[in-house]
């Protein structure tokens, strides 16, 4: 999605910037620029490559994907992003070792524009990695802890820094369609894989009686606000659902045949948001498809099954990117659907069991009153 004309401008303005044009500008010029255009004005010079890499000026531009934080039994590690500068935080969270009860140590959860989400105990952490504050948040209740069966995640509104709140929402399913939703204090989440969009969560939920999957939207206060079916017709090949350049995407899986054989992955952009009718199971929404990419592509190999030789893991925030582990070669692999053309990013762990993306965030916040 472009940028307004205000930015537009600002990008025309940093482009024709000369050789002699003052440093303290063409940093001015920057900070008004969408993050992927500064991501290709690394490409200009060395100059300016060294301007946008540098620490002190980096926390004053928009900020992109850096990388991904990945959990597993040994606790939690980070893979960035090639060509991106290493991150500007503590990667051990030392800052988190003044938590009271910290033996029992923190989990990984969940990750949302810049804001980390740990289970700890009974209850979770909230932490800013890049400015090292912090919030511990009382845990559900009874029945309610942190756990796999019933997950929470973390949404962090959009808009001004100095207006940034979090919201945890911790649900579950109950009855043939019934989402319970259990709201605590600046709380709010759904179920992986999940996306907040036009100031909602969408999250996948399964209906018995119908028997395939639904996209649902909720709004701040836990509301159904929509709901609407997978772009498949038959809601049982969905693969993934994130928030790209603003719009919300989904990806199912290609059938060819009648024993469902899967030979690769098809990726959706709600077209109209406003199209789908509100509260209605499976009613219809306005997916447009945006493109096709087989498997052989992909992994070199015809055929695949999802969470056993791959998993998709988020689609780029701000580019047409789609990130994928493959698990045979335990490969974090990223597809471009611009060029179809597939790149090897890195090779992680033998076993993790979350990935999340990261996108920092610099501006310290009121909501998170601790820091170390």
């Amino acid at each position: 999605m472009d940028c307004p004309n205000s930015k537009r401008r600002a990008a025309a303005a940093a482009a024709a910037a000369g050789p002699g044009f003052p440093e303290d500008a063409i940093l001015e010029i920057l900070a008004r620029v969408p993050a992927r255009s500064i991501h290709r004005f690394m490409c200009v010079s060395r100059r300016w490559r060294d301007l946008i890499a540098d620490p002190l000026h980096r926390r004053r531009f928009p900020q992109t994907l850096e990388g991904f934080f990945f959990s597993d039994a040994e606790g939690s590690f980070f893979a960035g992003m090639p060509g991106i500068p290493a991150p500007l935080f503590d990667r051990r969270f030392s800052f988190l070792t003044k938590l009271p009860g910290n033996d029992s140590g923190i989990r990984l959860l969940h990750s949302c524009n810049g804001l980390l989400l740990f289970g700890h105990g009974a209850g979770y952490v909230v932490c800013n990695p890049a400015t090292e504050q912090w919030v511990a948040v009382p845990g559900p209740g009874a029945g309610g802890c942190p756990s796999s069966a019933a997950p929470t995640y973390i949404v962090v509104s959009d808009g001004p820094a100095a207006s940034l709140c979090f919201h945890l929402i911790h649900l579950w399913q109950k009855g043939p369609y019934v989402v319970e939703v259990l709201t605590r204090w600046m709380e709010s989440m759904g179920i992986v894989h999940n996306a907040f969009v036009d100031g909602m969560l969408h999250f996948t939920v399964f209906h018995h009686d119908m028997g395939k999957y639904l996209i649902v939207g909720l709004d701040w206060e836990g509301t159904t606000c929509r709901v609407m079916s997978w772009p498949d017709k038959h809601g049982l090949t969905g693969l993934f659902l994130g928030r790209s350049q603003g719009r919300l995407y989904c990806m199912t899986a290609c059938q060819e045949d009648k024993f469902f054989n899967q030979t690769g992955i098809s990726i959706w952009v709600l077209q109209n948001p406003g199209a789908e009718a509100e509260c209605v199971p499976g009613a219809e929404a306005e997916w447009v498809l945006k493109h096709n990419v087989n498997f052989l592509k992909l992994f070199g190999q015809r055929e695949c099954r999802v969470h056993v030789d791959y998993d998709v893991v988020s689609i780029h925030p701000d580019f047409n990117l789609v990130f994928f582990v493959q698990h045979g070669s335990r490969k974090l692999i990223a597809y471009d659907m611009d060029n179809e053309k597939v790149y090897d990013l890195r090779t992680i762990r033998q076993t993790y069991g979350l990935c999340t993306p990261y996108v920092p965030c610099y501006s310290e916040l009121s909501v998170l009153a601790n820091k170390y």
